[in-house]
């Protein structure tokens, strides 16, 4: 059967991603268990949408100091003149 599914998914250009969703789906009817592996799908889908424009914008890389360890920072002495 899931040899099957994962024909269909191919053929409707869906992706790997309900193969691996629609096992995990708890539902009370066949109308519920749809509806949530397709917003699943569409959630994904918007994601990896947005993630691509992202990219193609090339925005500039923001650098902050969060994560930065000062602790190996060596400070000259100052040399009078």
């Amino acid at each position: 059967m899931e040899e099957l599914i994962i024909q269909h998914c191919n053929k409707l250009k869906f992706g790997g991603r309900i193969v691996e969703n629609y096992k995990k789906i708890t539902a009370e009817t066949h109308e519920e268990f749809l509806e949530k592996l397709l917003r699943m799908e569409v959630e994904a889908r918007e994601i990896n949408l947005k993630n691509r424009l992202l990219k193609n914008a090339c925005f500039d890389v923001i650098k902050t100091f969060e994560n930065y360890s000062f602790d190996d920072i060596q400070i000259p002495n100052s040399i009078d003149t």
